[in-house]
């Protein structure tokens, strides 16, 4: 697994705004979109949201303790950015819709509460509409943002993962990394490893606690939200064991990970297949709209996939964005492609060290794995002068489930220098 690389841009002839992002909350605005809507009846309420400057989980946790639930009993469809303000949906059973209507929390707006029939699942939904401001942009940014998104509209955006996903150099690819090759020790390492990027912070000075072993003052520093942060620190001082330990067995640091809650190791794993989808990826940047002998070919109508025979025979469907290349979120069941394809992914597979049964009952946790398109369709978008500053432009958009608005706001803005080139800080 390469320590790092810089994602590539499909519009790399095109100039970009230049420009900040994400100047308030405010500034990135999110709206999901659901693949069902609340039918009005059911066990489960469906409680329509909008968090500020909040992660999803937060969200979830603050939810869960105002109504006397417990966090792995909410649902979900998709995580949303924690910088920005963004309207999702959340569901819980066992509670009534005027308590849900009733919540006041900080942070958190209920804009609607309705029964369903069933709990909210990861992936129940269409897409997400985006809506975001480009301040201290290029004079001819307005120009420049339509040339790039008539690029992207007709072609397709690369379906990278963001760099929300990866966390501060990468710190949860190293996590998922270090937990799928079963070195355990070398997981708590990442987790707690300091970097000059959270020195000052209360963050920083926790991480820096519990590296040194001061788990008190660590467990005070670390905030609420560090959920497995936090469950880590307490396991390691109740087993009085060292995260530097040399002499502690990789079971010991086993069961430390294992006070970890699934649902975050299921994240860190996620981390680690998606930088690995974003390597295929960036391997197959010239055929990325165009399927090869052997692809399992994305059915964009169906969510579904099927094995090429004949590319040529494909081509026009390629073409007219009715079927795209997909690539692996690796698993222990994940179906594989054949022929050029197949020994790409391969390669990417061997070079991380690592195996389909890897991702098997690795601290009960099992990833099956599936498929992902290479390249994602880009809908409803426009550019328009922002109201508030003369070298700000408004640009909005809809991306399916699973893709990435920060992908395509770096094709626009096309940023330079430290930040937009990966770096995994522990191989």
């Amino acid at each position: 697994m390469r320590r790092g690389f810089a994602l590539p841009y499909l519009t790399a002839d095109l100039p970009g705004t230049s420009g900040r992002l994400k100047d308030s909350p405010e500034d990135f605005m999110v709206d999901e979109r659901l693949l069902y809507e609340p039918s009005g009846q059911g066990e489960h309420i469906y409680i329509r949201i909008e968090k500020r400057a909040l992660s999803t989980f937060e969200a979830v946790r603050r939810i869960g303790r105002a109504l006397g639930v417990s966090p792995r009993d909410i649902g979900y469809a998709g995580m949303k950015d924690t910088a920005a303000v963004a309207r999702q949906t959340l569901s819980v059973a066992g509670v009534t819709e005027s308590a849900a209507r009733a919540l006041s929390l900080d942070g958190i707006t209920i804009l609607d509460a309705k029964r369903h029939g069933n709990k909210l699942r990861l992936g129940h939904l269409k897409g997400n509409r985006f809506r975001a401001t480009i301040r201290a942009a290029a004079p001819e940014a307005l120009d420049r943002a339509c040339a790039i998104l008539r690029v992207l509209e007709s072609r397709g955006v690369l379906n990278f993962f963001g760099p929300q996903r990866f966390g501060t150099r990468h710190r949860n690819v190293a996590v998922g990394a270090a937990i799928l090759r079963r070195r355990f020790r070398r997981a708590v390492h990442a987790l707690f490893a300091p970097v000059p990027e959270e020195e000052g912070t209360a963050v920083g000075h926790a991480r820096q606690c519990a590296w040194a072993g001061d788990y008190d003052h660590g467990l005070a520093l670390f905030p609420g939200s560090f959920l497995p942060e936090r469950n880590a620190v307490m396991a390691l001082r109740k087993a009085k064991l060292l995260v530097k330990s040399a002499a502690a067995s990789e079971d010991e640091f086993a069961g430390v990970l294992k006070r970890i809650p699934e649902s975050y190791l299921e994240f860190y794993i996620s981390a680690l297949q998606a930088h690995l989808f974003n390597e295929v990826l960036t391997r197959r940047f010239d055929t990325f709209d165009s399927v090869l002998d052997g692809d399992l070919a994305w059915i964009h109508s169906k969510g579904a996939v099927f094995s090429v025979e004949s590319a040529s025979a494909e081509a026009a469907r390629a073409a007219a964005f009715e079927i795209s290349p997909s690539g692996p979120i690796f698993g222990a069941k994940m179906l594989s492609p054949r022929g050029v394809p197949g020994n790409t992914e391969a390669d990417i597979l061997a070079h991380a060290h690592l195996t389909a049964e890897s991702f098997r009952s690795c601290l009960g946790v099992t990833s099956k794995g599936v498929r992902r398109p290479l390249r994602a369709p880009l809908m409803e978008t426009s550019v328009e002068p922002a109201v508030d500053a003369a070298d700000a432009i408004v640009v909005s958009f809809f991306l399916p489930k699973g893709s990435f608005a920060t992908v395509v706001l770096a094709e626009i803005t096309k940023p330079v220098g430290p930040g937009s080139a990966e770096d995994v800080f522990i191989e």
